[in-house]
C-alpha cells in the first residue's frame, strides 16, 4: 500500500505528500477542471475577471469530494 506520493514539477521540483494530502490536491485539481469548462460554456475569460473565486464554495466541495475521491486513489492503486 502506498503511503507516499512523489511529484516533480516542470522546473523538476520534486514533492513528496501523504496520500491523504495528495487527494486533497487532487480533488482542488478536478474543481478547478469543472470551472474551466464552465468558464468556457458560459465564455467568460478567467484571468480578466476575478470574481468567480469562492474559496469557501471550493473548500467545501474538497470537503464531500476527498473520501470518494481517496477511495477511487486506493482502487486505482491495486488496478495497476
Amino acid at each position: 500500500m502506498i503511503n507516499k506520493v512523489s511529484i516533480k514539477t516542470k522546473s523538476n521540483k520534486e514533492h513528496v505528500m501523504g496520500v491523504e494530502t495528495y487527494a486533497r490536491w487532487l480533488c482542488l485539481v478536478e474543481a478547478m477542471e469543472f470551472i474551466n469548462q464552465k468558464a468556457k460554456i458560459s465564455k467568460m475569460d478567467l484571468d480578466k475577471n476575478d470574481n468567480w473565486i469562492k474559496p469557501l464554495a471550493l473548500q467545501k466541495y474538497i470537503k464531500q469530494r476527498y473520501p470518494s475521491m481517496f477511495h477511487d486513489f486506493r482502487i486505482e492503486e491495486y488496478l495497476v
